[in-house]
């Protein structure tokens, strides 16, 4: 099995630490879209921004991207997708998205083509795929999700939706527990 093929095991993997302060800026990178459009990574701040590598050649990146982009669709106001193919033929992505009818006119899901890997593995160093990005509105990488991550299960959401809402507004599996305690309790 070659580095390219192997992946992280299906949980999320998550190499920041909630103690931690330390956060890095989003090393600025342009990239073109399949329309010819251009943009920057720091044209999204304000959102949370999701760079997400992936080739049609990973077997997990392809049952992966429809949940992200699902993701994508569910919080168009507060989040915005770049997901960055390292395939070397731009047509083999092309008629990936076709088969699985990626939408072309989200505003906050964009597709890139990485071929030689100066954004994917030169900038940010990524040897496995998929991993994501996960960069707060400041323009600050706050979380990387390495392999394939299930977009749909609550964890990941609230993973991502904890970047944007208030605690209190986030689905919660488990019953809320109050802050205050009763001040007659022993």
């Amino acid at each position: 099995m070659s580095d390219f093929t192997r992946t992280i095991p299906q949980e999320v993997v998550t190499e920041k630490s909630p103690q931690s302060a330390r956060f890095f800026p989003v090393p600025s990178f342009d990239y073109v879209t399949e329309n010819q459009d251009r943009f920057n990574v720091d044209d999204f701040r304000g959102k949370i921004v999701l760079i997400h590598f992936w080739a049609t050649w990973c077997a997990p990146c392809v049952t992966e991207l429809p949940r992200l982009i699902r993701f994508a669709k569910d919080h168009q106001d507060y989040v915005h997708v770049i997901a960055v193919s390292s395939d070397r033929d731009a047509q083999a992505k092309i008629r990936f998205l076709k088969k699985i009818d990626a939408p072309r006119h989200l505003e906050n899901l964009h597709f890139a083509h990485d071929p030689q890997g100066a954004i994917t593995r030169d900038l940010f160093q990524t040897t496995y795929l998929p991993e994501t990005i996960v960069v707060d509105q400041n323009g600050s990488m706050v979380d990387k999700i390495v392999g394939d991550a299930d977009w749909q299960s609550p964890d990941v959401a609230r993973r991502i939706t904890g970047l944007f809402m208030p605690q209190d507004k986030i689905k919660n599996d488990k019953p809320a527990q109050s802050d205050q305690t009763d001040p007659q309790d022993p």
